[in-house]
């Protein structure tokens, strides 16, 4: 026997109707079609109420991210307030350490405020030249004494009486100027 090599071709299908048709077609149907709508849309709408009962308000939530925000400002504030802090106790530190080395080295110690820099390295390199400065305004301050103003002071000459004062000088006066008498009757007489 032969095996039918053909395929048959599939008959064609009638075109199938459209919903709009279908409802028009029997009141039946739209009257069910109705009915399943409206239970999709009630059941619709309960989930909805129900979910918007557990949600928040928008009210609510506007005055949770008021809060937050004034929390994280707040915190905000605080950490630069502590910073602050921080860093002022670090100088303080640092001018101690500064005072230290320089009484260490002999220099007064209340030049450390203006020594002290941000970093340990920067304050000894300021303290170094502040050392060699002051040492040299130190050594041109001690010549410059030493040195000392003007002409050369005269040595001190004994007063030189006059005949009339010495006439109306007491024995006791004369006594006591003796060296400055004895001087102005050699150089008067």
């Amino acid at each position: 026997m032969m095996k039918n090599s053909r395929k048959r071709k599939p008959e064609p299908e009638a075109e199938k109707p459209t919903l709009d048709a279908l409802l028009q077609e029997d009141p039946a149907y739209q009257e069910a079609f109705d009915q399943k709508v409206n239970q999709l849309l009630r059941s619709a709408r309960t989930r909805w109420e129900r979910e918007q009962a557990h949600q928040p308000d928008e009210e609510e939530q506007l005055e949770g991210i008021r809060t937050r925000e004034q929390e994280s400002v707040q915190l905000s504030r605080e950490r630069e307030a502590l910073e602050q802090e921080k860093q002022d106790f670090a100088r303080q530190r640092m001018e101690v350490a500064v005072g230290q080395e320089l009484q260490k080295r002999g220099l007064p110690a209340a030049f450390a405020p203006w020594l002290a820099g941000d970093t340990p390295e920067e304050s000894a390199e300021n303290i170094d030249t502040f050392e060699l400065l002051f040492q040299e305004a130190l050594a041109a301050a001690v010549t410059s004494r030493m040195r000392g103003t003007g002409a050369p002071r005269e040595p001190n000459r004994p007063r030189a009486y006059s005949r009339e004062e010495l006439r109306n000088m007491s024995p006791r006066e004369i006594n006591a100027h003796w060296t400055e008498v004895q001087n102005a009757l050699k150089h008067n007489y």
